[in-house]
């Protein structure tokens, strides 16, 4: 528990996209919810003594475990969005820079035929 509660105290200070912060934020919070019921469930909860605490118990996990999954799938889906975007804007800007050097080798043409016709006359 401790370790999630320290991988989630250090995605504040990181460099990730705020929406990828968000959900791994929750992410690390259904973790922290889901560690200690697990440990009572596993060791402290006895089913023979009380059997409907121990069922609601798992019962917590069993749906914990379907968030965390899900905000799992979440996170893999922003990254690849965020991914696409990024590739989408690296596409631009390579276009970008190809026409301002195809104009930039153009101009560069045309002084050197008006020079050498400058020349010539």
């Amino acid at each position: 528990m401790a370790l999630v509660g320290w991988h989630a105290s250090g995605l504040s200070s990181g460099s990730a996209p705020v929406s990828r912060r968000r959900i791994r934020t929750a992410n690390s919070w259904v973790m922290m919810l889901g560690i200690p019921l697990v440990a009572a469930g596993a060791s402290v909860i006895d089913p023979q003594r009380s059997p409907r605490a121990f069922v609601l118990v798992w019962l917590s996990v069993a749906i914990l475990l379907v968030l965390c999954v899900a905000l799992a799938m979440l996170d893999a889906a922003n990254t690849w969005r965020l991914t696409s975007a990024a590739r989408k804007d690296a596409a631009r800007s390579t276009l970008a820079m190809l026409a301002a050097s195809r104009m930039t080798r153009s101009r560069g043409e045309e002084s050197r035929e008006a020079s050498q016709s400058a020349h010539d006359d």
